[in-house]
């Protein structure tokens, strides 16, 4: 049997051989693609880095500044230390009561 003619140019053609180098085009673009995705990355973990630190700073200045009056609600397990399992905190100063997770801490939970 004679091999089969391209449609266009009429040339002997290798279906099965074009399906494979086209499988391969398609690997190195993707290999191409997850080598950019990996520097995005990079620079989103830069920013989350950056906000999280400006957080922090945030928190220490509020609670430096604030002469706030707190009560909590312990229940179950509240020998823990440094944390409390907190249903409902009331500050008093901004008039509103925060609902929180169980085992967050206190400090956390003030702003």
């Amino acid at each position: 049997m004679s091999k089969p003619r391209h449609p266009l140019t009429a040339l002997t053609w290798n279906p099965q051989g074009a399906r494979k180098k086209g499988r391969l085009q398609k690997k190195e673009k993707k290999k191409k693609k997850k080598k950019k995705k990996k520097k995005k990355k990079k620079k989103k973990e830069k920013k989350k880095k950056e906000e999280e630190e400006e957080e922090e700073e945030k928190k220490k200045l509020f609670m430096e500044n604030c002469l706030t009056v707190v009560r909590w609600d312990r229940k179950i397990n509240s020998s823990l230390s440094g944390k409390c399992n907190i249903n409902t905190i009331y500050n008093y100063n901004f008039g509103r009561i925060i609902k929180e997770t169980r085992n967050e801490h206190i400090s956390s939970l003030l702003i």
